[in-house]
Formats: structure tokens, C-alpha cells, sequence
């Protein structure tokens, strides 16, 4: 059945209708994919950076808690005084209260005095207590001293299993204080303890700093006031809820549910990770475990709440992109029709064109000036193609007299008489197996050398060639002659010039004969940064500076005429692997030859590799 056809206009606007949508939705996939991945990454880097500095807040709080305790553990008149208050004799005592002398309470009087001092004049630490094991306790709260039974406090194994390090207590409500002050009764604390030493290091009591949880936690209540949405929790490394400090057993339990989520899905000291668990809502975590405190600060948004900026991306873009879609649909037709008609022009030259005629004088007397530069350019076009044509039949008569000289020059005199030099002397001895496989090397040259085949072949089978003729001087040279190779094995794919390598091997033996064997040839090859490199290089006497001249000289000179020397039969084979690389490769060729202290080393390749 013949296929309808369609005007020119009708083919332009369906074409440009569809490119036009095609790029829009890869502009608006892309656009999407940037702004999502940016934003995303905004979100858990603020998310990130705030539960950096909440968490930092709190260590401030901490530490200021336990700079007082350790002014108090060395402080020289705290040692002095608390060693007079541990020896002190008590006169009188009831339940809680015990009564001291008048020195005693000079003692005492001066103690507190220090406490409060070492407070400082800010008071932002509302209590400071100094424990004795003989169970007397002080405050920066009372005058007076009361009995205390350490072992009885939740925290006294604690403190005495960190020796003398920082402990944190959990929140506790402040009964302990309703003796001195009602300021803190029903009121929830978090205590900084550690053991006193004296002089002798020794341990002799506890210094305890108290701080108001509200005080302490300020800042997560702000911004909890102030983000609705996001929950925060605080986990110490016993698995113990900080944060709240007034229990409530849901929120305990989410704030645990989190704590072990992050250490099950990450090793990380900080970071934003999302949950994903059946039942669970879909959130955003965003942790960090301080390593002065230990404690583990979590903030737990809802997913919904820190993309919610997407979603309204997303509604825009479309929104965007719909009305971008309909106005150039719109601009194609019209631009479909504008141009149809000169092409309709155009396209009559076009099948009138014959590349063998001169076309100077052609017009489309057209008022669109860019059809009219259209038209220019394709007259053009058909000159360059003529030259184009021509200049690469050119290079293909070039190609083919290089590989005529290439196969000419293959076939050395001095191969043939030493080969069969060898061949005679191993008659004479009878060696008939090692004569029939050197024959039977020659013949695979010598059809290798002169067949028609592709003047670029896989790197592999000239390396199967050039191993075949190396073998036929290792007959001859017993004992004197050795070779290696070294090619990586994903690199013999790579398709090289024909009789790359055998001619620079064959160039190495004629004039390895001016040193004292044995006599090495190696050949190896690796992958440059962008292609392949291949190097022979043996032990014998080198270029002499010369030829080096000689040589570079020749090879410079097709480079600035790029047309191929007058040759001569003798001694063209490196000259000749160099042309034949710049005609298969271009501006990409590689090729060096150089002197080294144990010979000769040539290395060729080219800067992109050729598997084709």
C-alpha cells in the first residue's frame, strides 16, 4: 500500500512539534533532577548543621557545669578547708540537720564562701555540692552541713566507676534541695559529678554541679516551639531518654525506636538518614553523638514537611512547561510555513545537481536571505566534496605505493641467506623436526608479508608473525639469541599498521651483531592514558647520532609536506612504519626512537585506541 504523503509544512511542524516537546521535558527532567537534588541536599545540610548546633549548645551547658567541678577539685584552699571540714566533730544531731561549733562553722562558712566564688558572679549554675563519704554534705545553698547517704544516690556507682572522669546524671526531679531552698522542689536537674581526691590522691567525697533541665535544654525548647512538625530526642549511651525530661512513655519509646534505628543502619557520628519500616511514618533523622557528653541528639521530621518546597517545584514546572509547550508549537507552524516554500525551491535544485557540473550561476531568487546563504553553501559543499574526492583518492594511491615499498622492503637478502645458512648446517646434523619447523615459520612470513588483507590488523597476529621469525634466529643463535615479549592481553585486540613490528625486530638483529651476546630483544606494550603504546628495544650498539639525524630529519619533513619521500629499498623500514602510523592515524600518531644505555629502543602507538 503507497504511503500518504505529506506538504513540507506539515512534516516541519510535526518534527519541530515533537523535538521541541522532547527537549522541553528533558530541560524540565533535568531542571527537576538538579533543583530536587540541591534542595534535598539544602534540607539535610540545615537539618544536618542544626543538629550540630543544638547538640553543641548543650556540651556548652555541660561544660560549664564541669568547669566549676574541676575548679573545686584544684582549688588549694577547697583541699585545705575540705581537710579541716572531714576532720570536724560533731555536738549535736537530729534527723537531717547536724550543729558544729563556732570554728566548725567558720570552716563551713568559708567552704561555701569558695563554692560561691567559684560559681562566679553570673550564678548560672544553681547549686554546687561537695560530698563527703563520711555521708556531711555542703551547698552553695546553706551555711550549714547535712547528712547525706551517697550510696543511696542513683549516681554513686556511676561516679565511682569513672574515677574521677565526668558524669552526667539523667533528669531527676530536685527533692535533695528542699531542705535548703524551695526553689527546686518538683523541679527537674541534671547533675555533673565527680570524685574528689585529696593531696595524696586519694578519694575522699564527690563534687556535684546542679542544672535546671529548662536551662539546660533551652534551645530544643525553643525551636520545638517554633517547628511544630520536628520532635527531639536526646539518648544517652546507656540507652537512656534526656530529652524529655519529664516522661512520657510514647514519645520514650519513639525517641528509643530512633536511637536504635540509627545505630542499626549506620556507623556514622552524625548524618540524616530516612526511615523506612512498615507502620512507621516516613522520616527524616538527623542525628549527632557528641563525643564530649556521649549523648546522641536526634531530630525526627516527617519526610512530607522537609520536601513539601518540591512538591511545589514540582506543581510550577509542569504548570511551566504546559504553557512553554503550547507557544512553541505554535511558533513551529508558523515558522514551518515561513520556510517551506524557498526549500520547495531549494529541493528543485537539488535534483537537477550533477556533481561534474559548474553550478556558479545558480539563484533561487529568493527574498529570505538565509536560503539564499543556504544555497551559497551548497555550491559550496560541492567544490569542497570535488577536492575532498580527489584529495583522498590521492591519499589512497600514497597508501598503497607506501605498502608496496613496506612489502619490498620485507624481504631482506640477509634473512634469506642466514635462514637457509641455518637450514644447511642443521641438515648436516640432522636435526630434521627443528628443520621442518623453521620451514614451516618462513612459509607463514612469507604469506604473512605478501598477502592482500586489511593495511591494519589485529596487534595479535603481529605478534604471532614477528614471534615466528624470531624463532628462526633463535635456531641460529642457540644459546646467544633471547626475546620476550610483554603485552597485556585486553591490548591484542587493537588493530596496527601491517608489519609494524617484524621490520623494527628484523632492524635490531642486523645490528645487534656489533656487540658481544647475548644478544635480547624485548617487545612490550601498555595502554597510555588515551590509546596504546608498543616498544622493541634490544642490547645491542644503538643509532649512531647520524641516523638519529637522518631519520627525525625525514620524519619531519612528511610532516610539513605530507607526502611521501623518495625511498630507498635499504634501511626504509623505520621511516616507512612512521608514515604508514601518520597515515592510519593522524594528528593521533605516536612514534620515538631513542638510544639507551643498553641499545636501541623504538616505541610507537597512537592516542586512541583502534579496534576497528
Amino acid at each position: 500500500m503507497k504511503r500518504k504523503s505529506t506538504s513540507i509544512q506539515t512534516r516541519i511542524f510535526g518534527t519541530y512539534s515533537v523535538f521541541i516537546f522532547v527537549i522541553i521535558l528533558i530541560i524540565v527532567i533535568l531542571s527537576y533532577s538538579y533543583i530536587a537534588n540541591a534542595l534535598r541536599k539544602s534540607a539535610f545540610q540545615s537539618l544536618d548543621d542544626l543538629t550540630i548546633s543544638l547538640s553543641k549548645n548543650i556540651d556548652q551547658e555541660i561544660k560549664k557545669m564541669d568547669d566549676i567541678t574541676l575548679n573545686v577539685l584544684y582549688s588549694p584552699l577547697i583541699k585545705d578547708s575540705f581537710h579541716q571540714y572531714i576532720e570536724m566533730q560533731t555536738i549535736k544531731v537530729n534527723d537531717e540537720i547536724t550543729y558544729l561549733n563556732e570554728d566548725e562553722r567558720t570552716t563551713v562558712r568559708l567552704l561555701v564562701d569558695i563554692l560561691v566564688a567559684l560559681q562566679g558572679p553570673s550564678l548560672s549554675i544553681p547549686q554546687v555540692m561537695l560530698h563527703t563519704y563520711s555521708g556531711r554534705s555542703i551547698s552553695t545553698s546553706s551555711n550549714n552541713y547535712y547528712k547525706t547517704d551517697l550510696e543511696e544516690k542513683k549516681w554513686f556507682s556511676g561516679v565511682n566507676n569513672k574515677n574521677g572522669y565526668i558524669y552526667i546524671t539523667t533528669p531527676y526531679q530536685g527533692t535533695d534541695l528542699s531542705m535548703s531552698t524551695d526553689d527546686f522542689t518538683d523541679e527537674w536537674l541534671v547533675s555533673v559529678c565527680r570524685t574528689y581526691f585529696d593531696k595524696n590522691n586519694q578519694p575522699q567525697g564527690v563534687v556535684e554541679t546542679k542544672q535546671y533541665c529548662f536551662n539546660l535544654f533551652s534551645e530544643i525548647s525553643r525551636f520545638e516551639n517554633n517547628n511544630l512538625f520536628t520532635s527531639v530526642y536526646v539518648i544517652n549511651e546507656n540507652n537512656n531518654v534526656i530529652y524529655p525530661y519529664v516522661i512520657d512513655e510514647t514519645q520514650s519509646n519513639e525517641g528509643l525506636f530512633y536511637y536504635q534505628y540509627i545505630k542499626g543502619n549506620t556507623s556514622s557520628q552524625n548524618g540524616v538518614i530516612t526511615v523506612r519500616e512498615e507502620n512507621v511514618q516516613k522520616s527524616l533523622l538527623s542525628f549527632y553523638t557528641s563525643s564530649y557528653t556521649g549523648w546522641t541528639i536526634i531530630l525526627a521530621t516527617p519526610e512530607r514537611q522537609v520536601l513539601s518546597p518540591l512538591y511545589l517545584l514540582i506543581k510550577n514546572l509542569f504548570i511551566a512547561s504546559l504553557l512553554i509547550i503550547v507557544f512553541s508549537v505554535f511558533l513551529s507552524y508558523i515558522f514551518a510555513g515561513e520556510i517551506s516554500k524557498p526549500i520547495n525551491k531549494l529541493r528543485n535544485i537539488i535534483h537537477k545537481y550533477d556533481i561534474n557540473d559548474e553550478h556558479s550561476d545558480l539563484d533561487l531568487h529568493s527574498k529570505i536571505s538565509e536560503i539564499e546563504e543556504l544555497n551559497k553553501a551548497f555550491i559550496a559543499m560541492s567544490h569542497q566534496l570535488k577536492d575532498s574526492i580527489n584529495t583522498l583518492l590521492t591519499i589512497q594511491q600514497q597508501e598503497m605505493h607506501s605498502k608496496m615499498l613496506a612489502l619490498q622492503s620485507q624481504m631482506n637478502p640477509h634473512f634469506l641467506y642466514n635462514t637457509l645458512s641455518v637450514i644447511g648446517a642443521m641438515a648436516e646434523e640432522n636435526m630434521d623436526d627443528e628443520i621442518v619447523e623453521m620451514c614451516t615459520n618462513i612459509s607463514d612470513i612469507l604469506r604473512y608479508i605478501s598477502s592482500d588483507s586489511s593495511p591494519l590488523v589485529p596487534l595479535e597476529d603481529e605478534l604471532n608473525i614477528t614471534k615466528k621469525y624470531l624463532n628462526c634466529f633463535t635456531f641460529r643463535y642457540s644459546g646467544k639469541f633471547f626475546y620476550d615479549m610483554h603485552i597485556p592481553s585486553n591490548l591484542k585486540k587493537v588493530k596496527i599498521p601491517k608489519l609494524s613490528i617484524q621490520p623494527l625486530v628484523e632492524n635490531a638483529i642486523k645490528y645487534m651483531g656489533q656487540v658481544s651476546p647475548p644478544w635480547r630483544i624485548s617487545v612490550k606494550g601498555w595502554h597510555s592514558e588515551s590509546g596504546f603504546r608498543i616498544n622493541v628495544s634490544d642490547n645491542g650498539g644503538g643509532f649512531s647520532k647520524e641516523e638519529l639525524e637522518r631519520i627525525n630529519k625525514k620524519m619531519k619533513l612528511f610532516d610539513e609536506n605530507n607526502t611521501l619521500p623518495s625511498l630507498k629499498l635499504d634501511g626504509m623500514g623505520i621511516l616507512n612504519i612512521y608514515i604508514r602510523l601518520k597515515l592510519s592515524y593522524n594528528d593521533m600518531a605516536y612514534f620515538t626512537l631513542e638510544n639507551t644505555t643498553a641499545g636501541a629502543s623504538i616505541t610507537f602507538g597512537a592516542d586512541r585506541l583502534s579496534n576497528n
